[in-house]
């Protein structure tokens, strides 16, 4: 006899069939400084979300490497290049 189990999105209500990969769980706990052990199980409710909601609710971030030159994001300079760039100012602000 063979069983046949359907997984389901709690956010977008998606099915599959059988695929234990297509659902993760998630948890968001709150707890106070004072009186709560966050180490103390609690009833924290649990939502199984699918793959494309964990990225649309932005649980988890897939990154997109194939990004032409112009909509790659710039780069931060380095710290070397920004007191370069302060001593060079200053070295002709002296001048």
């Amino acid at each position: 006899m063979a069983y046949t189990t359907t997984f389901t999105c709690d956010l977008c209500k998606a099915q599959a069939v059988n695929d234990q990969s297509f659902l993760k769980a998630v948890r968001v706990q709150v707890s106070t400084v004072y009186g709560v052990n966050p180490f103390q199980p609690s009833n924290v409710p649990v939502a199984f979300w699918c793959g494309p909601c964990l990225v649309k609710m932005g649980v988890i971030h897939v990154g997109n490497t194939n990004l032409p030159a112009d909509k790659a994001p710039a780069t931060p300079p380095t710290l070397e290049e920004v007191v370069r760039a302060i001593v060079q100012e200053e070295i002709e602000a002296a001048r």
